[in-house]
């Protein structure tokens, strides 16, 4: 069932991984199973992604920077940024969360390093949707993100630097990790 899985459990001296409070493997299976719950999610992300995304700001130059980061990330992954936009989108209707991976490189990139969480970070390369089912985060005793983890069955477990993953939560309750499907 979708149930919520009671408190959030990371804080204090728990070390381990904390999975989302809700069964987001639930809605997984209720779209591949039912065909008006697809049908639902589909109309609901067409709906969203009608209208086409821009870059604007006061600098043109700044906009023209930002285009060819993006061409620079769409070359690196191989994917179009429309297609990691689209499936960020479609994650965020479906599970109520949404998660980007940012791969990091200075010699693939022309963006420069920059200075974040007390350390030199290098600069985006390639940007990647990464399925909601399969994240979870360890935390600190305040309950800050510490890094995340992406579990796949039969793949074993990756784990990511905080600054590394971009996550967007909708209807996130006080205290939880995770948003409401």
């Amino acid at each position: 069932s979708l149930a919520y899985r009671g408190a959030p459990s990371a804080y204090g001296r728990n070390t381990a991984f904390q999975k989302p409070e809700y069964n987001l493997a639930e809605i997984a299976k209720a779209e591949d199973t039912e065909a008006n719950v697809r049908l639902s999610f589909d109309q609901l992300t067409a709906r969203i992604l009608r209208e086409p995304w821009q870059v604007k700001g006061r600098s043109d130059e700044t906009v023209a920077y930002i285009l060819s980061r993006i061409r620079e990330t769409e070359m690196a992954s191989n994917l179009t940024f429309n297609s990691v936009l689209r499936q960020a989108v479609s994650n965020l209707v479906r599970y109520g969360n949404a998660f980007l991976a940012k791969v990091r490189d200075t010699e693939f990139s022309s963006g420069s390093e920059v200075r974040r969480y007390g350390r030199d970070l290098a600069p985006v390369v390639a940007v990647f949707s990464v399925d909601p089912t399969s994240m979870a985060a360890k935390r600190d005793d305040l309950g800050n993100i510490l890094k995340w983890q992406q579990c796949i069955p039969g793949m074993g477990d990756r784990e990511f630097r905080k600054e590394n993953i971009i996550h967007v939560a909708y209807g996130r309750k006080d205290g939880f990790l995770f948003g409401t499907p």
